[in-house]
């Protein structure tokens, strides 16, 4: 009987959230995402190559050829250089060359404000100039030119990259998987978030109209909880299937706008190094959606227990407040830190240990032993909130007393430690 109420109500709570509306949401998210990720490719499909062009005039010397130095410090192709002689500034409005180089001033005319790219190759090419005429000076041959130019040029390696056979590790192999890492936490940070609003705002809707009393009767609180958690927990695996979908989908079309082949995007990863297998990265993924749903029952768990404590939508929002909080605290740990001890002791915490755990993973500073055990951790975690919780749940949902959230969970508390030294 209680099997049945409990899927019962899984079902119903289901029901309330994979309705047309989360169709029309599903359909609307990925157009969106379609247009989104294609508004850079359609402008650009737009633009011819005279649009992408920075014309750039530099002056004409008998000693020096600016044209050369220019054409050497340019980033791109899309810098076109030009030299006249007899140019001056007066002449950059008539024509239509955007910068001009005055050599015999060292400043630099443009017809519109300068982007970072103009910048950075006005800056680059005066630099040269000045170089180039105190080596001129000093009678420099063309090849202590070439090794002075090469002064600044070297190669870092650490000592984590280096195999057994002596071989480096392929570096594309961890940065593809890094910013795998980054892209999967940042969602999933937007994902908890909502999350912890829509249990929060069904536990609360059920409370405040009554119904929970007639639902609490016939079902065990724990069941009711549970099924509350499970249902957003399949609900929020249905955002993220749309989500993906729309990112794909818009990719895709990306592809096919700027008329890149995907088969020479797989060559590409296929090229790139042992570190890296469809296998492996199945492997990866499937232990990161793994930790993400451990994690996501965690937090829903959490957040369920601190609705039933709340009378209000408003009592709620200040309860789960430390939690988003908190939440935003490993995103960024992980991005400025570089204290190993901390960031292991860090993985330890429930809360904590999907944003951690992969980074530690990928930089090779962790054991097996290590992983299962902040698993293990996550697991008893979250046991132990089932059962501690069932009962916080079942006192708070049909307790309409006007007390702060955090009052009627003291209050529990209490109730809690009295009945279990009285049985």
């Amino acid at each position: 009987m209680q099997t049945n109420n409990f899927n019962t109500i899984l079902k119903y709570s289901l029901k309330t959230k994979l309705n047309k509306s989360f169709l029309k949401f599903a359909v609307g998210f990925i157009v969106c995402a379609i247009i989104v990720i294609n508004i850079i490719p359609v402008v650009l499909l737009f633009k011819s190559d005279t649009d992408l062009e920075m014309n750039v005039v530099v002056p004409v010397s008998d000693n020096i050829n600016y044209k050369d130095i220019a054409n050497a410090v340019k980033t791109n192709d899309n810098i076109i250089v030009h030299e006249q002689k007899d140019y001056d500034y007066h002449d950059l409005s008539t024509s239509d060359m955007e910068l001009y180089l005055d050599v015999d001033t060292n400043t630099v005319y443009s017809q519109s404000d300068m982007d970072h790219e103009a910048e950075n190759f006005s800056r680059e090419f005066f630099t040269a100039i000045k170089s180039s005429k105190i080596f001129n000076k000093m009678n420099l041959s063309k090849e202590d030119l070439n090794e002075i130019a090469t002064l600044d040029q070297y190669e870092t390696v650490n000592l984590k990259d280096i195999n057994d056979d002596g071989s480096l590790e392929n570096e594309t192999d961890k940065s593809l998987y890094y910013a795998m890492t980054f892209i999967i936490t940042m969602i999933a940070y937007m994902i908890l978030v909502f999350a912890m609003q829509f249990i929060g705002q069904e536990i609360l809707e059920e409370k405040t109209s009554r119904a929970m009393e007639i639902i609490i009767t016939n079902i065990k609180p724990s069941s009711h909880m549970i099924a509350k958690v499970v249902s957003n927990l399949l609900y929020i695996v249905a955002i993220g299937i749309v989500m993906s979908i729309g990112v794909t989908l818009g990719g895709l079309v990306a592809l096919s706008i700027m008329d890149i082949d995907i088969s020479m995007l797989l060559s590409v990863t296929e090229g790139l190094g042992s570190e890296i297998s469809p296998l492996g990265m199945i492997g990866f993924v499937s232990f990161i959606v793994f930790l993400l749903l451990l994690s996501t029952f965690i937090i829903l768990t959490i957040t369920a227990i601190m609705a039933s404590s709340s009378s209000t939508m408003e009592d709620y929002q200040k309860m789960i407040s430390p939690i988003t909080i908190l939440l935003v605290i490993p995103f960024y740990m992980n991005l400025f830190m570089d204290n190993v001890l901390i960031s292991k002791i860090a993985s330890f915490i429930p809360i904590f240990t999907f944003f951690m755990l992969p980074n530690l993973i990928l930089s090779g500073e962790v054991s097996v032993l290590f992983v299962v055990s902040t698993v293990i951790v996550n697991i008893i975690t979250l046991i132990l909130l089932i059962k501690f919780g069932s009962y916080v749940y079942k006192e708070g949902v049909l307790n309409y007393a006007s007390k702060s959230a955090w009052q009627m969970l003291k209050q529990t508390r209490t109730n809690y430690k009295y009945n279990k030294k009285n049985k």
